[in-house]
């Protein structure tokens, strides 16, 4: 809890709540455990799934002109 209080002045600009809610829609991740998550951690989740959606999106668009 005291990592999550620390990002939020870390980068005031962040909406901590709604990053957390697409960790649980997009990474299938548990509610509870995205609190247990650190700042970092969170966000490697978030770019990580932030490119797999850009290549799918990608491959989708190639198929599309084919």
């Amino acid at each position: 809890m005291m990592t999550d209080l620390l990002s939020v002045y870390r980068n005031p600009s962040i909406d901590i709540e709604k990053e957390l809610v697409q960790l649980v829609y997009y990474g299938k991740v548990n509610y509870s455990d995205t609190y247990l998550m650190s700042y970092n951690a969170r966000q490697i989740w978030f770019n990580e799934i932030k490119s797999i959606l850009e290549s799918q999106a990608n491959i989708s668009n190639g198929l599309d002109q084919l």
